[in-house]
């Protein structure tokens, strides 16, 4: 499902070289659930962003589904995104003047997706147990409804990898126990691959396998 090869990040800053992330490799497998872990200032979220496309690496490939990912230009990498990945983050990232179900059906405006757009985003949300939210605005949710909204937004296209940036880092102990519950629950059934970065070392061991992040 994913490869990756001596993948690297450094930036220039200055005369001096900065690096992001020293070179890395790992195969990952089909509906395999990896977490990232490591000291802050690793590489863990930069990892993170090079998988997704979002930045290029120095050195290294990213080969996901066996397509080279940086054998891609900008707008191909965006649409290869929006077919195979959904996202979900620390900071839920909804946008603050669409409802719920507005927010779950922007993937589907993406990709275009036919009618049944509305039904699916709802199905979702009904999954993730927010029947009766589902035209409420972020603002009138809770920080767990938030993140139950996101990962229904993350799963709706039906990605074949999930990303995740310390899902339950702004949630409290209780409520971050459920969300991660429904988390794995809908990656189990959905047959999806999981690569998410965390500092809970709990949440680490649930996942089949575990990625320790050097700081660089």
């Amino acid at each position: 499902m994913i490869d990756v090869q001596e993948l690297s990040k450094t930036y220039s800053q200055g005369q001096s070289t900065v690096t992001a992330l020293s070179p890395i490799s790992f195969h990952v497998s089909k509906a395999q659930s990896v977490a990232i872990v490591g000291q802050s200032g690793s590489g863990k979220t930069t990892l993170l962003s090079l998988l997704a496309g979002l930045e290029i690496p120095s050195s290294g490939r990213v080969v996901i589904k066996e397509q080279s990912l940086f054998d891609l230009n900008e707008k191909q990498r965006s649409d290869f995104r929006a077919h195979h990945m959904g996202f979900v983050f620390q900071q839920y990232h909804l946008m603050p003047h669409l409802t719920a179900i507005e927010n779950v059906c922007l993937p589907l405006d993406i990709l275009q997706a036919d009618g049944k757009r509305q039904d699916k985003a709802s199905a979702f949300l009904e999954k993730v147990g927010l029947a009766d939210r589902m035209n409420h605005l972020p603002s009138k949710l809770s920080g767990g409804e938030c993140q139950r909204v996101a990962i229904a937004r993350a799963f709706v296209a039906s990605p074949s990898i999930v990303l995740a940036d310390e899902p339950s880092g702004n949630l409290d102990p209780k409520t971050g126990d459920a969300v991660m519950d429904l988390l794995f629950e809908l990656i189990h059934e959905h047959q999806m691959t999981l690569m998410m970065v965390t500092h809970d070392q709990n949440l680490a061991a649930r996942c089949d396998k575990i990625i320790t992040m050097q700081e660089v």
